[in-house]
Order: structure tokens, then sequence, then C-alpha cells
């Protein structure tokens, strides 16, 4: 029987779960030296809270590029949709007649999406198009190349639009592998914070065992 993968932690108890090991680990390092543990020291566990903080740091970091990015991405397309009226009207003139006009507007990377001729709404798709219709412009004596928007002014929404995407589809993925960067990194540091308690249950008892997870850094019983 397969086992359900794991369900990732919030961000919010994964910098909980990173604070706390670096001050843990700050205060074994001061205060309880003499406690050991095999083959797993203060310094250890310091370098592995501290690499999870940081990681958290840039996948937040890599959040709101994302957002960011996608907002743009979202104003450039309704850029195009605007620009594509004007565009589609310099074909009509140029393909008047009704049976040849549906060719000529594949010819510029335009496809039938209901009831009209548009670009794709996928960005991958939508950049296709794009290409195909630079393509087209770049012909010689095209009669729409130097048009206000002709060549130059898609080849730049074309240009524009391929380094948000490109940049959409990195910041995704980088948003993938952080996410599992850090479930693995959380994991690791709670299971060196269960490592501390039981040094410290093994060495303390009672009233006085609860005192020194206070002073190491365990503000609550649970973990």
């Amino acid at each position: 029987m397969k086992t359900p993968n794991k369900k990732s932690e919030t961000p919010a108890r994964k910098i909980s779960t990173a604070l706390l090991g670096e001050e843990v680990a700050k205060n074994w390092d001061l205060q309880f030296r003499h406690l050991q543990i095999s083959n797993f020291n203060a310094s250890t566990m310091q370098a592995e809270a501290t690499q999870l903080r940081n990681l958290l740091t840039s996948s937040n970091d890599n959040s709101n590029e994302l957002k960011r990015n996608t907002a743009d991405l979202q104003a450039l397309n309704k850029l195009i949709n605007t620009a594509l009226s004007t565009l589609k009207s310099h074909i009509k003139i140029i393909a008047w007649q009704s049976n040849i006009l549906q060719s000529e507007y594949a010819k510029y990377g335009l496809l039938k999406i209901g009831a009209s001729y548009k670009f794709p709404v996928d960005n991958s798709f939508r950049q296709v198009a794009l290409q195909t219709l630079i393509s087209k412009l770049q012909e010689a004596n095209n009669p729409i190349a130097n048009q206000a928007q002709g060549l130059n002014f898609w080849t730049d929404l074309q240009t524009r639009h391929a380094a948000l995407w490109n940049n959409s589809n990195q910041l995704r993925s980088n948003t993938s592998q952080l996410a599992q960067q850090t479930d693995v990194l959380t994991e690791k540091v709670r299971n060196d914070l269960k490592r501390v308690k039981k040094m410290l249950e093994i060495e303390y008892t009672g009233a006085d065992l609860k005192r020194q997870k206070r002073t190491i850094g365990f503000l609550k019983e649970s973990l």
C-alpha cells in the first residue's frame, strides 16, 4: 500500500522551527556544553537551522518576485489584446475578401477562438503566435511593418512577453524546489530539537527539567 506524501508545513511554522533551532543551538553551546550527543553538536544544529532560515528568506523573496512578474505579465497581455484590434484592421485592408481573410489571419499568428480570431490565451502558445507574427512582419514589403503598430511595436511586445514568461517559468520552478528543500531541512531541524530534548530528559528530571528546557530555549512543551 502506497504511503501518502506528507503535507508541507506552512512557511510560518517552518520559520518558527528555524528560529527555535538557532536559539537552542546557541544556548546549548553557551550554557550546556557539558552535555554531549554522539555524532552531533551545537555547531551542526546551528548551521542547519541557519540554512533553513536562509532558504525560507529566499523562498519568500521568490514568492514576492513571482507575484510582481505575474502582475506584469497580465498587464502586458492586456496591452497585447488591446493592440490586436488595430492589427486585425490592417489585415482586413490587405485581405478584404472574406474568402482569404481567415487564412491571412493565420499567417499573422491569429487563431479562431470562439467566434473571432485572437492570440491564444495560454502563454506558451501565445509566444509561438507572437513569433509567427514577427516572422510575417519581417517579410520584404510587408504593408503592416512600417505602421505605428508594426514590426517595431510587435517586436517589443514579443520580446517583453518572452522575458516575462520565461521568468515566470523559472520562478515557479524555484518555488517547487525551495518548498522541497525547506520541507527536508525543516524535518531535520525538528529532529535535531527532539534530540536535544531527549538529551535534557536524560540529564534532568521534574521541575529542574522544565527549568532547563526553558533555559535552553524551549518555551513550549510541544514541538
